[in-house]
């Protein structure tokens, strides 16, 4: 039986080596998966940031190009005005030109006649 004491011892500082190495390795394990749990969530939240860029510059586009379209719907509506005013402007440039034109020649008929009227007559 004395024989069998170091054999015991042995096989039991085998054992515990082996426990031991055992649990150093499933420490290394978990280590290594805390870390790329960690690198995961990192680039997990990259990506929800960089989505959350994307839609805030998606939507601040949104509004440029809205107030834009506004700016020239309002553009276009006081160009139509513009016209419908130079239109009207024109045509009432025209009658004052064909009235003006029209008192001309009744003043040069009522000058001929005056003149008709304070000349001696033979």
């Amino acid at each position: 039986m004395s024989d069998d004491i170091p054999d015991i011892e042995a096989s039991q500082d085998s054992r515990l080596t082996a426990l031991e190495a055992e649990a150093k390795e499933a420490r290394d394990h978990r280590t290594v998966v805390k870390t790329l749990l960690g690198m995961a969530s990192a680039a997990a939240l990259l990506v929800i940031l960089g989505a959350v860029t994307v839609r805030d510059t998606t939507l601040d586009t949104a509004r440029r190009v809205t107030a834009v379209e506004a700016r020239q719907t309002e553009s276009e509506v006081a160009s139509r005005a513009r016209d419908t005013d130079d239109r009207s402007t024109r045509e009432t440039l025209i009658r004052l030109t064909a009235t003006i034109e029209a008192l001309r020649a009744q003043v040069e008929g009522l000058r001929s006649e005056m003149q008709g009227r304070r000349s001696p007559t033979p």
